[in-house]
């Protein structure tokens, strides 16, 4: 284990961070830091400078990433490089909350995998946890419970492990390339081995959602991509009428949402063609 034991190391991945990466790090800055903390940011081969103007203007460590399964790749180069026991993932667009790192730190040294309770840009809470429901569903919690912490599947927008964790699990599974789903999967095989994955309600972060993937370049919808990962989860997880059942109903659910969502949508333009003709 070629690590420190004692610390923090923060990995920011970014690929063509504009507006948001000097905003993520500015807000890591102002929070209450471990004495021993690190933050370091993987340019997961973007065709920007910003990543590396970023880096050398802070003093941090750049990592370079191929971006060969995208999200996941950078996913794994932060676990993988970071030089400290205890480990927080960062997406270039979540934003922490005053106390939100040091929350995280805490929790995590204890062995789980722990996420904050994100907001979106509208204030609104977007993922506090995720609840997985059949057949294969992890949806997202949109509001906080009375507890400090609740056990429940985790999202990988940000999130904090011990690097002895991030080991004995494994890599997050790149078959889930270019990501969605990568989080449902690293959950059940958390799980598996007995170790929790956490929300710790007293840790707040604000997630530009939109900016995630905006930049990404992707042959295939992202409904798409979600719903042949959640097939992959299904397949990779489940055995016998169990896993037959949910792959079943899962694309009959999906497929039916599909069909739905296109008739609304064609329907709405036929509405707007009729009013832009009055």
């Amino acid at each position: 284990m070629d690590f420190d034991k004692h610390g923090l190391s923060i990995g920011i991945l970014s690929h063509n961070g504009d507006r948001v990466l000097e905003e993520c790090v500015e807000c890591i800055l102002e929070q209450e830091l471990p004495e021993r903390c690190e933050i370091f940011i993987v340019d997961n081969n973007s065709p920007s400078e910003i990543e590396e103007d970023t880096a050398m203007r802070h003093g941090f460590r750049l990592i370079k990433a191929d971006n060969k399964y995208h999200f996941i790749t950078g996913l794994n180069t932060v676990f993988k490089k970071a030089k400290y026991k205890t480990v927080l993932f960062v997406s270039n667009d979540v934003f922490f909350r005053p106390g939100a790192i040091m929350t995280l730190y805490k929790t995590a040294k204890f062995g789980s995998i722990v996420q904050p309770v994100f907001y979106g840009m509208d204030g609104k809470i977007q993922n506090a946890g995720m609840n997985y429901i059949w057949p294969g569903y992890g949806i997202g919690r949109k509001k906080k419970e009375h507890f400090d912490m609740i056990e429940e599947m985790i999202t990988t927008t940000a999130l904090a492990m011990n690097k002895e964790v991030f080991e004995k699990i494994g890599e997050f599974d790149t078959n889930f390339d270019p990501a969605f789903c990568e989080d449902n999967d690293y959950s059940i095989r958390a799980w598996k081995l007995g170790i929790k994955t956490i929300v710790d309600m007293q840790a707040e972060a604000d997630h530009g959602t939109s900016h995630t993937f905006s930049h990404m370049k992707m042959d295939k919808t992202i409904s798409q991509i979600c719903h042949e990962n959640r097939l992959k989860v299904i397949r990779k997880h489940f055995t016998g009428l169990d896993k037959w059942s949910r792959l079943i109903a899962m694309q009959i659910i999906d497929h039916t949402w599909y069909l739905l969502r296109d008739f609304l949508q064609a329907l709405r333009r036929v509405y707007q063609g009729a009013d832009e003709l009055k």
